[in-house]
């Protein structure tokens, strides 16, 4: 949260008072009326007529330079500073006006600010990338103890195969663990960011005078408008001291830095795997009675010689799992004054 760190500026019965490390509120003024004084720090008539920068609510002093009535002499801006203008802090969308006399110049923002952002869910589409592995079956024609020469069957996701055995029987068969082929994984989408409205609590209304003469000690400002603090200021883009005649310092902000945004979604690797369903035949084509094979690569069921084995050989493959959760699409970020401008008004 960011104010700005300044003097008070008070003006009480004509008198401009300094009070140092206040708060930005101390730019905003609820009268803006101004008094004649007969004293010099005032720039009004007295004997000594010196003039003076502070107050702008006084008469033109004799020695201040030939300002109109109510006008007052302040210092010429330095080089590199904008101004003599007036000046109000006041909150934000108040609807400030500059009034006759003077012409609005440039609004900045101060006090706090604030901005939020929310992300779209992040969601993971279909797995890809991942499948069940070729299984084998093992079939053997003349022993009940899958040992010996066998003849071996290749199986992708679902087939029906002959045993591929002369006899034409298989009298014992096994099969191998069903694996995962591939690195499953699933496409992210979502977590796109939405900004609010950067909003501030203050506005720095920034009025320039219509017209501006020279007098002997500068240039002739106008009484400020109504509301306004009685008194003169500059400004300076950056941040910078402030230049003789002006030694009440503020800052105001021309624009935030925003760095707000959502992280990126992700989708987590999921957990796959692949179950196999193994039968064996007594008749060909996968036909008649039918005995599970547990895929392991040690179970052997067996039929006894002489009996008529196996013909064909069916398997089924499935791939499980797949499902991918998500992660991601979380706020990050956030929005800071920038753009800093000096203002600093006469004391």
């Amino acid at each position: 949260m960011t104010s700005i760190d300044r003097a008070v500026l008070l003006a009480v019965a004509g008198v401009l008072l300094v009070l140092p490390s206040c708060s930005a509120d101390d730019l905003t003024a609820s009268g803006g009326t101004s008094t004649t004084s007969s004293g010099d720090a005032t720039g009004g008539t007295g004997a000594t007529g010196s003039g003076g920068a502070g107050a702008m609510g006084g008469g033109s002093g004799t020695a201040g330079g030939s300002c109109a009535a109510g006008a007052a002499c302040v210092p010429s801006p330095p080089s590199g500073w904008d101004g003599p203008f007036s000046v109000l802090v006041s909150a934000s969308g108040s609807g400030v006006r500059c009034g006759s006399g003077y012409e609005l110049v440039v609004q900045y923002d101060t006090g706090d600010v604030d901005g939020t952002v929310t992300c779209a869910p992040c969601a993971c589409g279909a797995m890809t990338g991942a499948q069940c592995a070729d299984l084998q079956v093992m079939a053997y024609g003349s022993t009940t103890t899958c040992g010996g020469t066998a003849s071996t069957l290749t199986f992708g996701a679902q087939a029906c195969m002959s045993v591929g055995i002369a006899s034409p029987y298989a009298h014992s068969v096994k099969a191998s663990a069903p694996t995962v082929s591939g690195q499953a994984s699933c496409p992210a989408s979502g977590g796109e960011p939405t900004k609010s409205t950067v909003t501030w609590t203050e506005q720095v209304v920034v009025c320039g005078p219509s017209a501006a003469p020279a007098c002997a000690n500068g240039v002739c400002m106008p009484p400020p408008p109504q509301g306004f603090p009685d008194v003169a200021c500059v400004t300076h883009v950056g941040s910078v001291a402030c230049p003789d005649g002006y030694p009440m310092k503020s800052t105001a902000y021309g624009g935030v830095e925003d760095t707000r945004d959502c992280t990126l979604c992700a989708c987590l690797p999921p957990s796959v795997a692949c179950s196999a369903d193994v039968k064996a035949f007594l008749g060909a084509g996968c036909t008649s009675t039918a005995t599970s094979v547990t895929p392991d690569g040690t179970a052997c069921p067996a039929i006894p010689i002489g009996n008529p084995g196996w013909q064909s050989v069916q398997v089924v493959q499935t791939l499980g799992g797949g499902g991918c959760d998500s992660a991601g699409g979380m706020p990050t970020g956030s929005v800071t004054p920038a753009n800093d401008v000096t203002v600093c008004c006469a004391g």
